[in-house]
Parts: C-alpha cells; sequence; structure tokens
C-alpha cells in the first residue's frame, strides 16, 4: 500500500465535498450481470447477462481515468463468474497509479475462484479488501440464496483470504428479510468463526416491499469520505473486540426504538 496514494484518497474526498471533481475519483463498476444464486431480496439473476465488456475494453475504460481515481469497486452480479476477473482486476491497478483501495464483494459461492483472484492481486500498490455477503445464520442465508451450502461455503470463503492475510470482511444488508437476524448471524459467525468483532459503517434498513428498488451496490467507508450512496451493510471481521457504530439517523431512531437491541 502507498501512503501517498492513501493521502490523495483523503484530499480528493475532501475537495470533492467543496466542488465537483474533472474526473471522478471513485468508480463502482457493473462488471457482470451474471450470479448462480437466486436471492429473494435482488433482481439481478432475473436480468439478461448482455454483452459485456472485455478486460481490453475495461483497460481502456480505467485509463480513461486513471491518474484521478484513488477508490475502485468491482461488483456485479457475481463478479467471480468471469473467468477472467483477476486478468480484469489487475487491469485496473496497472491502468491507475493513484488507486488507494480496490474492492469486490463476492457471494462467496465458489471459494477457490476467489481464493485464485485475490492471489492474483496481493501484492499490488492499493489497499486491497473483500466483503463476503450473508444474510442471517445457515438456514435463512441458504433459503434466501436459493442455494444450499451457501452459507458455510461463504466462511471458507474467509477463511482462505485471511489465510492469505487478505483484509476481508463478512457483510449484511439490513432488509425486512434479515433485519431481526442480525444478532442470530453474529452468533453462527461466531460458532463458525472464533474470535471476530462486529462493526457497523453505515446501517440503513432499505425497503423490500414489491416494487422497492434494489438497494445501491457500494462498498460502506468508516469515515463516510467519497461514498457515493450508502448502502445499508453491517459488517464482521477478523478480530476479538466487539464494536458496533450506528451512523444513520434512521438507525439511530430504531436503536432508541429498541430495533436492534
Amino acid at each position: 500500500m502507498s501512503l501517498v496514494n492513501d493521502a490523495r484518497l483523503v484530499a480528493r474526498g475532501l475537495r470533492s465535498a467543496v466542488s465537483a471533481p474533472a474526473l471522478p475519483w471513485k468508480l463502482t463498476c457493473a462488471v457482470t450481470w451474471r450470479c448462480a444464486q437466486r436471492c429473494t431480496h435482488c433482481r439481478i439473476w432475473r436480468r439478461p447477462a448482455g454483452d459485456e465488456l472485455t478486460v481490453a475494453q475495461w483497460a481502456r475504460v480505467f485509463a480513461s481515468v486513471g491518474p484521478a481515481l484513488s477508490w475502485l469497486d468491482l461488483t456485479g452480479g457475481e463478479v467471480t463468474s468471469r473467468a477472467d476477473f483477476g486478468a480484469l482486476a489487475r487491469a485496473a491497478l496497472d491502468a491507475c497509479p493513484s488507486l488507494a483501495l480496490l474492492h469486490f464483494p463476492t457471494n462467496g459461492e465458489n471459494p477457490g475462484a476467489v481464493e485464485a483472484v485475490a492471489r492474483e492481486l496481493q501484492g499490488g500498490h492499493a489497499r486491497f479488501v473483500v466483503s463476503i455477503s450473508l444474510d442471517g445464520p445457515p438456514q435463512l442465508h441458504d433459503r434466501l440464496r436459493g442455494d444450499p451450502g451457501a452459507f458455510d461455503r461463504a466462511v471458507d470463503t474467509w477463511r482462505r483470504l485471511r489465510s492469505l492475510g487478505v483484509e476481508s470482511y463478512f457483510g449484511m444488508t439490513l432488509s425486512d428479510y434479515t433485519v431481526a437476524h442480525v444478532d442470530a448471524t453474529r452468533a453462527a459467525l461466531a460458532d463458525a468463526v472464533p474470535g471476530f468483532r462486529r462493526t457497523t459503517s453505515r446501517t440503513r434498513r432499505w425497503p423490500t416491499a414489491p416494487g422497492a428498488p434494489h438497494p445501491p451496490t457500494s462498498w460502506p467507508s468508516s469515515s463516510g469520505a467519497g461514498a457515493s450512496r450508502a448502502t445499508p451493510r453491517t459488517s464482521w471481521s477478523g478480530s476479538t473486540s466487539a464494536t458496533c457504530r450506528r451512523t444513520s439517523a434512521l438507525a439511530a431512531r430504531r436503536c432508541r426504538a429498541g430495533r436492534w437491541r
């Protein structure tokens, strides 16, 4: 990681609060719509996969903003459904010398594929972060994702990443399906992953009534700097202290009402 690039990330975030930059310093790029899971709360799997940009085409996109880009999220769909995802992410690193943070989310459906990508991306100049999605304790998670064994594979993915020294987290999107199961999910993780802490960078319940819009996809930052839109996620990492921060006014009201006690 580069301290110079980290400083640029902070400076660009602060400047963007005052005036619009000429080029984006943070991008969230959906590189595929493909996903093998059939999540109740997500409609991406219902849309046609369509034509995907090739690695060379994505490389041109990254090069067009390369000097200005500090923060990149690569998302989907499930990014590892692309056999060339590792090469695509490496193209971003090569084209963006000022990149301070590279993140991608995964459902952990294919632990081996995620591990292979992580090995390919290690040692770059950017901070590298992976978030593994969870929707509840094992039975609920597997049911909501329409995929038996999905919880166990997600945990296996986390273990593999941590064994490589990759900064990795479990992330839970709060919805009508999941909001009552945060503590049960935490307990299930405590059984599966001894020693971890719970942090909430941004918490906001997203409506899941029929016709409700799909939640925006972006990784929440602990500082909030530069996040274009807040995604409601609770995240768990792998150390032992227990902390919980809820930063949105909506979450604070619900905490006072005892919703998440």
